[in-house]
């Protein structure tokens, strides 16, 4: 398996939808690779996040493929900038990029400014 193959199949790697083939083969892909072992952490991240919004937000319908197209867009900066890693300040861009996202999905009214959003929210029950 090729890497190619291996970042078209992370999401399913990490929500255990794999076939035992195809996850043994996917493992160990990422055995020998370190730039895919990275991106499969990156994607376990976006996955655990995308858990915790179902959970917290179940009325709230999301796309079953935006988890998908983060991951892709989270590549495509990678691919451009040469370099993706998970410091705090990578993790932030990424992060807010994808609040913002989340945020014109889930609030009519939400504006993006480039320096920064803001957005009233209520506490919890």
């Amino acid at each position: 398996m090729n890497c190619d193959e291996l970042r078209s199949l992370l999401p399913e790697l990490v929500d255990g939808s794999l076939s035992p083939a195809q996850q043994a083969e996917a493992r160990a892909a990422l055995a020998v690779c370190p730039e895919c072992r990275r991106e499969f952490e990156v994607a376990r991240q976006v996955h655990a996040f995308f858990q915790v919004l179902r959970q917290r937000e179940g009325t709230v319908p999301l796309s079953v493929n935006l988890e998908r197209r983060v991951l892709a867009r989270l590549h495509q900066e990678r691919c451009s900038l040469e370099l993706l890693d998970l410091s705090a300040l990578a993790l932030t861009t990424w992060l807010r990029e994808l609040l913002h996202m989340l945020g014109a999905f889930l609030v009519p009214d939400w504006e993006r400014n480039e320096g920064s959003a803001s957005v009233q929210v209520e506490p919890g029950p």
